[in-house]
Formats: C-alpha cells, structure tokens, sequence
C-alpha cells in the first residue's frame, strides 16, 4: 500500500529520465484519491495509455527501472481489459491500452484536462 503520492511523483521523475517520447498517460483511480486527499491510501496506480506504441514504451521503461511483470488474469481482472500489471517492492501498476472497463478513453476528453491539472502539464 502507498500511502503518499510523493511515492508516485517520484515514480514519474524516474520515468521521465528514461523515457525517449512523449507519453499520454491518464492516471485514475485511487492515485488520484490519494493526491486529493480523498483516500489513505492505495494498492496500486491505474494508468491509461492511448496507443500501443506509447504503451510499449512504458512498459520497457518500468522493466528497465526494475519493475516485474505478473499475470494480468488473476483475481478477477479478466473483465477490466487490463494489459498489465508490474510491481517493484511495494508499488503496483495496472496499465490499460486504450481501454477500462469497456470504455474507450479519447484522447480529447476530460481526462486529459484532469491530468493537466493534476500535474501541472
């Protein structure tokens, strides 16, 4: 369990050195509660990305920052459509390609305007 998003901010400052594009990433979930002091705490970080080769990215940047896939299809995962899963000791990261829940996330929709004001970008 995370229980302070400074967790996840450093999360993204690491990111942010490894990477080699540009990203959209939607964060949602409890990461988003927790930078809104609306929850103690959570078990993972949910990111949404738009486009395969962005999530491609991600992904082989988490694994070069030590990051460990597991199976997506545990506990009931199945029907949330979600592409993977990574953990590094206590941080969890479930990335869904385009897809959550069965809704299609847009790129022009108020997600995006949910994210720049949740990080400033």
């Amino acid at each position: 369990m995370v229980e302070q998003f400074s967790v996840y901010e450093s999360l993204f400052e690491e990111i942010n050195q490894l990477i080699k594009s540009n990203i959209n990433m939607y964060v949602i979930g409890g990461a988003v509660l927790l930078y809104r002091d609306m929850k103690p705490a959570t078990k993972d970080i949910d990111i949404v990305i738009n486009t395969k080769s962005e999530f491609n990215e991600l992904v082989k940047v988490l694994k070069q920052m030590g990051f460990k896939s597991f199976s997506p299809l545990i506990g009931g995962y199945q029907h949330f459509k979600l592409n993977e899963q990574l953990q590094r000791n206590d941080v969890h990261i479930d990335i869904f390609l385009k897809y959550l829940f069965y809704f299609t996330i847009l790129l022009n929709v108020s997600l995006r305007v949910f994210f720049s004001a949740l990080f400033g970008v």
